[in-house]
């Protein structure tokens, strides 16, 4: 035990060097999102490219807020089921979202380590050949973990995550993405 303390307390004496400063901070990121929904209504199972911008404030080294918006991308069906398997038809599916979240960090010297759990607002947009255009808006349960390499005094931030949706009509959905964050504050 004591070998392990003395292994770990410069790393947490460095990463009280390196936390983030409180103040706010902005974001975006470009990635991929995964679907997979087999209800009895309509089946995808599908990755698209997608986005999001985001602007958090930082509470504390090891606490924040977060929120965002985030375009998962336009996924695309060939003989789509609709309706329990009694009709295939073409289908466009497009997903968007408003979200916040409460930031959990952990520095670990230039690097943060965190995790996340809020709400999205999921606005759904479906296109099909048979059927017209139709949308739906849903909140549901989000979350996720990442890690951020500081550089720049600490302004400057590479960022990697992976977040997913508690969707009751969805089997499987998530979003991973790299990006970059901008945080303002003054040193002291």
């Amino acid at each position: 035990k004591l070998a392990l303390a003395a292994l770990l307390a410069p790393a947490l004496a460095i990463g009280s060097a390196y936390a983030a400063e409180p103040g706010f901070y902005l974001g975006a990121s470009g990635g991929q999102s995964f679907i997979d929904d087999e209800s009895d209504n309509i089946q995808w199972d599908d990755d698209e490219t997608g986005w999001k911008a985001y602007l958090g404030y930082q509470f504390l080294p090891w606490l924040g807020v977060e929120a965002g918006y985030v375009d998962f991308g336009q996924y695309s069906g060939d003989n789509v089921r609709v309706g329990g398997g009694n009709l295939n038809t073409d289908a466009e599916l497009d997903l968007s979202a408003w979200q916040g979240f409460l930031v959990g960090s952990l520095p670990i010297g230039p690097v943060d380590l965190f995790a996340k759990v809020g709400a999205a607002d999921i606005t759904a947009e479906l296109d099909t050949d048979n059927f017209g255009t139709e949308q739906d808006n849903d909140t549901q349960l989000a979350y996720g973990v990442g890690a951020a390499y500081n550089f720049g005094d600490g302004h400057w931030g590479l960022r990697v995550e992976a977040e997913g949706y508690d969707d009751d009509e969805v089997d499987n959905f998530y979003f991973v993405s790299a990006g970059i964050t901008y945080r303002f504050f003054t040193k002291a």
